[in-house]
């Protein structure tokens, strides 16, 4: 069983660390706002790394990195080029979203690795792949498809 390897104090100091994460990011918010895109790129492109730096040797963890930085460009991206507005949608449109989205993960996590081998690079080019289809690539196909609307301004967080 997986919990059987990790001890209570790991669990417990996960929580704390996450827990900082969420409140450092809440008091943020409103600084977000204000900083330049460029500069929100940036950030999207080096705690990723960061963390990848800290797990490079083992490649079964490098997806955790790579779906982060996926998403935290897709995030930066959608919300400056796309600026989807999932406020009042019907369940046709939901339903929609969640066939297209599930269909798109999965292709990616099986359709890959039929023709690539596992290594470091491939296993972070996979989760940067998941993290850009889930947080980019689906909400664009889905507003050129006329599924989901859009907002008529920038909005940032």
């Amino acid at each position: 069983m997986f919990f059987q390897a990790i001890s209570l104090i790991s669990i417990i100091n996960a929580l704390i660390i996450g827990g900082f994460i969420v409140y450092a990011f809440y008091r943020t918010l409103d600084w977000l706002a204000g900083v330049p895109e460029p500069y929100l790129v940036i950030f999207a492109f080096l705690l990723p790394l960061f963390i990848g730096g800290i797990l490079y040797p083992h490649y079964q963890y490098m997806i955790i990195p790579g779906i982060l930085l996926g998403s935290g460009v897709g995030t930066v991206l959608e919300a400056l080029k796309i600026r989807i507005n999932p406020v009042r949608l019907t369940f046709f449109q939901r339903s929609c979203a969640i066939i297209i989205g599930s269909t798109g993960i999965l292709i990616l996590l099986y359709g890959i690795d039929l023709f690539a081998n596992v290594t470091i690079i491939h296993t972070f080019i996979l989760g940067s792949l998941i993290g850009g289809w889930i947080t980019f690539f689906m909400p664009m196909l889905l507003v050129v498809l006329n599924i989901y609307p859009t907002e008529t301004r920038t909005k940032m967080y």
